[in-house]
């Protein structure tokens, strides 16, 4: 039996894409790139491309990010405060 699925439509899929840029929501800007990809969604090129590269930054800063002395002064100043 053939399964049947309802997609959002392009303009809804760029909103989404435009509000999870605008938050850093990196994981569901990915989920709704992959989504765009396989039903061969036409949306904004630009969009589509300011979310790849936002997914791909997410991507490469995540590890980097607890390595900054920055975050670690923060988690430290948390620990002492909290004690």
């Amino acid at each position: 039996m053939d399964r049947h699925a309802v997609y959002p439509r392009a303009e809804a899929c760029e909103k989404l894409l435009s509000a999870c840029i605008a938050t850093r929501e990196i994981g569901l800007a990915a989920e709704v790139m992959s989504l765009i990809e396989r039903v061969g969604q036409d949306v904004d090129p630009e969009i589509a491309a300011r979310a790849r590269r936002t997914i791909g930054e997410g991507e490469g800063g995540a590890a980097r990010s607890l390595d900054e002395p920055a975050v670690e002064a923060k988690l430290e100043r948390r620990d002492s405060s909290s004690s």
